[in-house]
């Protein structure tokens, strides 16, 4: 370590060239931190090639000033002294510093306290809100949109970065309102010095931990088979107890042979086709439905089953099997005697597809006045 430097100003020249010189030399001290305040002397003599002059010194003195603390959330290994993080739904919560937060102080390996302000809540504190484990004042007031703390005492910087470490953010409302919240860090020495402003941004993001859930496990519908398409069935109903983007709704149909559609949006099920009665073998269909909510990036579902009863209807008219019949019997036949059997088929099924046989006194000829026929047989 030097504690003097020489500097010699050489060569012939006038008076008037090294008095010019002589007032431009300055002195600087670039060393950092605290320096010194002990005076310097700066020591002067002239040559004129035949004799020395009289020794002249200027002596400097140092007067010290406080330099502020800086604080670094985010570590002297990244760059910047602001700091990023998550919080997750549902987490016991984060730091709001790196794990590597310093805090410097280049006239004092002390500090007096750190102020510590978390502002943007939309939640309200303290249902969401910063705390430190190692000690801290908080007199912030309840469903404030803000809050601030203070980490006290005079302690070493050592003692201060392991606290400032250890001050996490928690949200405990069950569906936080995303977005970010801010902290703004400032540390103070003891001569109430205070640092530039040092902040984290912590983004709050909503978890998708709800699968949606129908109104009804099960739904059960009657209706008349019909050839028209889109005819209304049913609506289903699921409700997502998720919030902010994950409780968007879809609707879709497994199983159901084709036989009925669902509008994704609104949950109504239509037919997709002609409902024929006779055709489809079986008067029960069932089907799944299933409500798919928004959520990223795994999605949750629910499932409903819906039973449907297609009720016949009365569309099928009865056709004889034959369209005339000829017989030939004697006149003088016994009363109540057998002439001819005649069938008749009905598609319909039930009361529907039950025949009853008549002969049409309207008609032609007189029949009616000289037979009779048998209603079921």
């Amino acid at each position: 370590l030097n504690r003097s430097s020489d500097i010699d100003l050489m060569g012939e020249a006038s008076l008037s060239t090294y008095e010019t010189v002589l007032k431009t030399l300055t002195y600087e001290h670039t060393k950092p931190g605290m320096p010194s305040v002990s005076p310097r002397a700066v020591k002067l003599t002239v040559n004129d090639g035949s004799g020395t002059s009289n020794l002249a010194t200027v002596s400097i003195d140092f007067s010290a000033v406080n330099d502020p603390p800086r604080v670094d959330l985010n570590g002297p290994f990244a760059p910047g002294i602001d700091y990023t993080t998550t919080f997750h739904e549902g987490s016991a919560g984060v730091g709001i510093a790196s794990v590597n937060a310093t805090i410097h102080d280049p006239d004092s390996t002390n500090i007096s306290w750190v102020s510590i302000e978390l502002t943007g809540l939309l939640d309200t504190y303290p249902t969401e809100r910063i705390y430190c484990e190692i000690d801290a004042e908080d007199n912030s007031t309840s469903g404030g949109s803000s809050q601030s703390i203070k980490l006290t005492g005079e302690a070493s910087l050592a003692e201060y970065e392991h606290r400032l470490r250890a001050v996490q953010y928690v949200n405990e409302k069950d569906e936080p309102t995303p977005g970010i919240r801010t902290v703004s860090v400032y540390a103070y020495d003891d001569e109430g010095a205070k640092s530039a402003l040092a902040m984290t941004n912590i983004t709050i993001v909503a978890v998708n931990d709800y699968a949606p859930a129908f109104e009804l496990s099960a739904y059960a519908r009657a209706i008349d088979e019909g050839d028209a398409t889109d005819r209304a069935v049913t609506t289903v109903h699921a409700t997502d107890a998720d919030l902010y983007g994950t409780d968007k709704i879809t609707y879709s149909i497994e199983g159901g042979n084709g036989l009925f559609k669902i509008n994704s949006m609104t949950g109504e099920i239509v037919t997709a086709t002609a409902i024929d009665f006779e055709a489809l073998g079986s008067d029960v269909h069932s089907f799944t439905v299933v409500a798919e909510d928004g959520g990223q990036p795994m999605s949750l579902s629910g499932t409903a089953s819906v039973t449907i009863t297609v009720t016949d209807v009365n569309d099928n008219t009865p056709m004889f099997r034959q369209s005339e019949w000829g017989v030939r019997k004697n006149e003088d036949i016994p009363s109540g005697s057998s002439i001819v059997v005649v069938f008749a088929d009905d598609a319909d099924s039930g009361v529907n597809g039950k025949i009853v046989y008549s002969i049409d006194s309207a008609g032609s000829g007189s029949g009616s006045v000289h037979f009779d026929i048998n209603p079921v047989s």
